[in-house]
């Protein structure tokens, strides 16, 4: 059936077609841009959540709270139609792997973003795109990926929790334990969609062996933290984090990776490391085609060039 759905937010020109699906910018996109640009709450390329506010039934007066909204939304500044779209949860998938690309929370729903979201693309990934027709070529793997999944609508579901996990987990106050949480359930969502990619009788692995796992199926470097037998693999930290409300033997917000009196700066970049891993398995999931890029370290703070 022909759906057409608007989202955002993304300040550029976006206008592609490939197959039955199009994408074309709304018609005014600069003044959109310019009205969101000269929001308030706007640091280093982020926009944050408003204050929450109430009104009151008696008076009808507003008061504003001391605390966020939490979620919000953004103007919209795409639209995206597709002539032959399954349902609904079809183009929000294209929608989330379009913003994965771009390194930036899109969405179709009123109120998508969650705290703060970047309103620069580029901020949620280490990916530098190479080539032209990227969205083009990024929207023909993910309908690509959607129909071959479609036996088991599980998998781009649960993919795109993956993408919001890995999103989430870079919102600039959070804490180390917050980051630690998140970019586990993303890697934990990624063995998760691959398991039910390559088919149930797939043996299951314990938790300190899933990315390791993981890694290996598609040529991966293993991470010295994912080694199963590595006194530092984050399995051990997840139990205690989640069982035990203990993060390095502090209670939760108490210590950074690693602990507080660690002065090892290699097994403090780890959660790093597991946010760059996230975006290479997402790749790989995805079958993008530039192998080059899931195989690059993930040990530092540099950009990588991908080419679809």
């Amino acid at each position: 059936m022909k759906i057409s759905i608007e989202f955002g937010y993304y300040p550029g020109a976006i206008d592609c077609q490939v197959g039955d699906i199009r994408v074309k910018t709304s018609p005014d996109l600069d003044q959109t841009v310019a009205q969101v640009s000269a929001s308030a709450g706007i640091e280093k390329g982020w926009i944050y959540a408003p204050a929450a506010c109430s009104r009151d039934l008696m008076t009808g007066a507003d008061s504003e709270h001391p605390y966020s909204a939490r979620v919000f939304g953004l103007p919209k500044t795409h639209v995206l139609e597709h002539s032959s779209a399954d349902s609904d949860e079809h183009m929000s998938f294209l929608v989330w792997v379009l913003g994965f690309i771009h390194g930036i929370r899109l969405t179709e729903t009123e109120a998508g973003f969650l705290d703060a979201t970047p309103i620069e693309p580029g901020k949620l990934h280490d990916i530098v795109l190479l080539g032209s027709n990227t969205e083009c070529k990024a929207l023909e793997h993910a309908e690509r990926f959607w129909h071959d999944q479609s036996a088991n609508p599980r998998v781009p579901k649960a993919l795109t929790a993956v993408i919001h996990a890995m999103f989430v987990a870079q919102y600039p106050p959070s804490l180390s334990f917050e980051r630690f949480i998140y970019l586990y359930t993303a890697l934990d969502g990624c063995y998760f969609v691959h398991r039910e990619m390559q088919g149930k009788a797939q043996k299951r692995v314990k938790h300190s062996e899933r990315v390791e796992a993981l890694c290996k199926s598609f040529g991966i470097p293993v991470p010295s933290w994912a080694a199963p037998n590595d006194s530092e693999n984050i399995a051990a930290n997840r139990n205690e984090t989640l069982h035990e409300g203990l993060f390095f033997d502090k209670p939760l917000g108490f210590s950074v990776y690693g602990g507080n009196l660690n002065s090892d700066t290699q097994r403090g970049n780890t959660v790093l490391e597991m946010q760059n891993l996230v975006c290479r398995l997402l790749c790989a999931i995805l079958d993008l085609p530039d192998t080059t890029y899931i195989t690059t370290p993930v040990n530092d703070r540099q950009m990588h060039g991908m080419k679809l």
